[in-house]
């Protein structure tokens, strides 16, 4: 009788420690946030959405860019604004990449690896197809006038002082490279990035995209549809990198658990 309750209670033990190995259901893989394929849905649902707003925008870049001009936010609000600007900025978000590949080990460190590839790529991708478009800032739109005969012309009638300089399109000259926004791809892909990592943050994420997509508008540094290219170009871009095999295979991949130390058998 006593071997036949030893029997069963070591067979108890191999099926525990079997299933702590193979790691938990499927259903319960992603009880600490929303599973990967439903972040690449809202990509999809993103990527979709800000490349038809681009083309809406458009129409009424001028109307925004006139209307933001003269408006005065009070101090806290605007100071809070310009502040998100470290969520799109490279130095701002490397540092914050950096800090979580410091403090993170295992297989987090691998997702903040994805997260680092992401947000480079995307923002790489904005900064290089500013030299495919010639499109004078906001602030700028007073004092420069871009020669036709140099380059596309896409910003809305520009009102300027006779004495405005006339200048061909140099990929230098920040003041003529609005085309898209740059930072907004950052931010769109620091925040796809950062989804990866911590999952049940993603709103939070999301807020600090629009907040600095927000003050690019603010400081006059782009239109409209400048944001909204750079926000849609991030999402492309990560949707790609999302269907790499390899990564994901890392997402995919079940967190680690401990398995339980077998008592030693007299």
């Amino acid at each position: 009788m006593q071997e036949a309750n030893g029997a069963m209670k070591r067979m108890e033990e191999n099926s525990e420690c079997e299933a702590l190995r193979d790691g938990p259901p499927p259903a319960m893989r992603h009880a600490d946030g929303p599973p990967w394929h439903r972040l690449r849905w809202w990509t999809v649902a993103g990527a979709i959405t800000f490349t038809v707003s681009t083309a809406a925008a458009f129409q009424i870049d001028g109307w925004c860019a006139e209307h933001l001009q003269p408006l005065r936010l009070p101090g806290d609000i605007r100071k809070a604004i310009h502040l998100t600007e470290a969520f799109a900025h490279g130095f701002g978000a490397g540092m914050i990449l950096l800090v979580l590949w410091v403090a993170a080990q295992g297989p987090t460190r691998r997702r903040v690896a994805m997260a680092v590839l992401i947000t480079c790529a995307s923002g790489l991708a904005g900064n290089l197809s500013k030299a495919l478009f010639v499109r004078v800032r906001p602030y700028a739109a007073r004092n420069v006038i871009v020669d036709p005969g140099g380059g596309i012309h896409l910003s809305p009638p520009i009102l300027a002082a006779p004495a405005a300089d006339r200048v061909p399109p140099r990929w230098t000259d920040a003041s003529i490279r609005s085309f898209p926004s740059g930072h907004a791809a950052t931010a769109w892909g620091l925040a796809i990035g950062l989804s990866i990592v911590a999952p049940r943050a993603a709103a939070l994420f999301v807020l600090l995209a629009i907040l600095a997509s927000m003050q690019r508008l603010v400081a006059h540094a782009h239109y409209l549809s400048d944001v909204t290219a750079g926000a849609a170009l991030a999402c492309w871009v990560s949707l790609i990198l999302l269907r790499v095999p390899t990564m994901r295979r890392i997402l995919e991949r079940p967190p680690p658990t401990r398995q339980r130390a077998r008592s030693p058998r007299n």
